[in-house]
């Protein structure tokens, strides 16, 4: 595959967690990424916070814990060559208590963190369920590389490749 056209997505929290919990209505496009990911064609970025965040259950909500046997499995999920973990340095920091400033849907400091982490490294686009905060900021985050950061769900993501490319209609119909 063209390197090139390798696609570079940042992934929220909540996306990893819904796939360690194979949440249903979600499992099925998060894991279409993760087998793009897998065969080379996708690269999965995450802030370094989120190997802190997914310790739980549901991104909102009721904050139960993950069963402590699944430890392992979350380490070697965020072990996988083609999950690179980012960083939280001063700048990301900075940035992302200006974004909480200038975007008050943004309500929480870790969405404002994967916001400008995102944000910083030009990702194509930003993967979250978090209908809430996040996708409601869609395309209005500039990228240091120029235009607006893409947030969406890996379902809309799906959805949108297969309506830009004739040649895969029909590929993720059940």
């Amino acid at each position: 595959m063209n390197l090139s056209a390798k696609r570079i997505l940042y992934w929220d929290a909540c996306v990893f967690i819904g796939l360690l919990n194979q949440e249903k209505g979600r499992i099925d496009e998060t894991l279409k990424v993760w087998r793009e990911a897998e065969r080379g064609e996708t690269e999965i970025w995450t802030s370094a916070l989120t190997l802190v965040e997914v310790f739980k259950v549901k991104c909102d909500g009721a904050t139960n814990a993950l069963d402590p046997s699944l430890d392992f499995p979350v380490a070697e999920m965020f072990d996988q060559p083609w999950v690179f973990k980012v960083t939280l340095d001063p700048s990301i920091a900075r940035e992302a208590r200006r974004l909480l400033r200038s975007f008050p849907k943004c309500k929480k400091p870790t969405d404002a963190v994967h916001l400008a982490t995102a944000s910083a490294y030009s990702v194509h686009e930003l993967h979250t369920w978090d209908g809430n905060d996040l996708i409601a900021l869609d395309r209005l985050v500039p990228r240091k590389a120029g235009g607006e950061l893409r947030i969406c769900t890996p379902y809309e993501a799906i959805q949108s490749a297969v309506a830009s490319d004739p040649a895969q209609q029909g590929l993720f119909e059940s």
